[in-house]
């Protein structure tokens, strides 16, 4: 199962980081392939989210339903696909407080297997994989770093 795993540091504090990254329904404003995320159901620290991001590749979306469980006393989100084009989509955010700046980890374990020419885009899936994980971290650098909450 393949997996992918990035991290960045970003010049903000702990809290302000996790809150912008929770506020989901916004990414599609600053990580470019994520044309939208809707939050279905919200209770507690679970939440059900519908995804939708762009393959420009293959000229076409891909969409998901996921549960997510964010943490803010522990510094972390727990997410897994429940339904959409991954067959295998989960994996964690991890916040940690460095000081005056915060360490955001990514990592993400997905299977997407595409019946007859799945094998000839494995290649391209991992790579349009990392590129997503690696916007949504400088994404939420950027906006993290520019923008006054």
């Amino acid at each position: 199962m393949p997996v992918v795993e990035k991290e960045i540091e970003i010049q903000a504090p702990f809290e302000k980081v996790f809150q912008i990254a929770k506020d989901v329904e916004d990414y599609s404003q600053f990580i470019p392939s994520i044309k939208s995320v809707r939050i279905l159901e919200e209770e507690g620290n679970r939440r059900i989210t519908e995804w939708v991001g762009r393959v420009e590749e293959l000229g076409r979306t891909i969409t998901w339903k996921e549960e997510d469980f964010w943490d803010e006393e522990r510094g972390e989100c727990r997410f897994r696909s429940l339904e959409g084009d991954f067959n295998k989509y989960e994996g964690i955010w991890l916040f940690q407080k460095k000081g005056d700046t915060t360490l955001v980890s990514l990592r993400i374990e997905y299977e997407m297997n595409i019946p007859l020419i799945g094998a000839l885009l494995q290649g391209l899936i991992r790579r349009k994989v990392e590129e997503s994980a690696r916007d949504m971290l400088e994404g939420l650098k950027e906006r993290c770093e520019l923008e006054e909450v």
